[in-house]
């Protein structure tokens, strides 16, 4: 395979990264804004069908991210190294004392967090916006789709929750089907 070749290869996976990532932002905003609303809707058909129970688990919160994004898994010494000069060739061209940008510095800031949670796919991602070539073995490449099929799992999940297909029904018919089944589920009851 040709090294351009190799490059675009790279350059896609970490572009369906970036999206996935606007994707997930995205959607955890949308669910976090419709959240208190759909919450009522449940509220309130609970009292239409007479039903008392414990508040039900809010649905399909988005967590604070404790835990940053996923991040490549073999962390082994040839690893560290490998992360220590990509973020070295990151901080040539970002580092404060010698470039005197607010959007570098925000990179830098990026790549040094990076850098300390040993997460090589943000640094990875780092490199691309900054146009700095960087050699993948077969392995990173390996785990930088694991990655990606993981996000996209992640996705799909969230497009399956209650909240979101709530948000999402066409007609107020089909948003009270949704509360319905989320109040069967978590409420045990049947109508």
């Amino acid at each position: 395979m040709s090294d351009k070749i190799k490059k675009l290869e790279i350059k896609k996976l970490l572009q369906e990264y970036n999206f996935l990532l606007i994707d997930d932002e995205y959607k955890r905003e949308v669910i976090g804004d419709n959240r208190s609303e759909f919450l009522k809707s449940i509220e309130d058909k609970k009292k239409e069908l007479g039903v008392s129970s414990p508040e039900p688990e809010v649905p399909t919160e988005p967590k604070d991210k404790v835990e940053k994004e996923p991040k490549i898994k073999n962390v082994n010494d040839h690893t560290k190294r490998k992360m220590k000069k990509i973020y070295r060739d990151i901080v040539k061209v970002t580092h404060p004392d010698k470039i005197d940008s607010e959007e570098m510095l925000d990179t830098y800031i990026k790549a040094k967090e990076a850098y300390s949670d040993n997460n090589l796919l943000e640094l990875y991602m780092i490199c691309v916006d900054l146009n700095i070539d960087v050699e993948l073995e077969g392995e990173d490449v390996e785990n930088i789709m694991e990655v990606i099929l993981l996000k996209r799992k992640e996705m799909s999940d969230l497009e399956t929750s209650f909240l979101w297909l709530w948000v999402h029904a066409p007609t107020q018919e089909i948003k009270d089907e949704v509360v319905l089944k989320f109040i069967n589920k978590h409420v045990n009851i049947v109508k």
